[in-house]
């Protein structure tokens, strides 16, 4: 579950948020997410792609995840 997340200042972009995640087994979770928005110089004055990470682990730290996401506007 990637959290709700604020994004940065009108020209930053940037934004960040917290996962979370019960596993199957019953292992919990918890860590971070963020990215940016690029190409803000689109003519609809919308940004044009967007990427970022994401990674939790579990409290005891044996068991962890980390990712990468990106997109295009279509």
């Amino acid at each position: 579950h990637l959290g709700a997340a604020n994004i940065g200042g009108s020209e930053a972009g940037f934004f960040t948020g917290n996962t979370s995640r019960t596993s199957s087994d019953g292992d919990i979770y918890t860590g971070k997410w963020g990215g940016q928005f690029y190409g803000n110089g689109e003519s609809d004055g919308k940004p044009g792609s967007v990427a970022g990470t994401f990674g939790a682990a579990t409290m005891s730290g044996d068991q962890s995840l980390l990712g990468a996401f990106g997109a295009y506007k279509q």
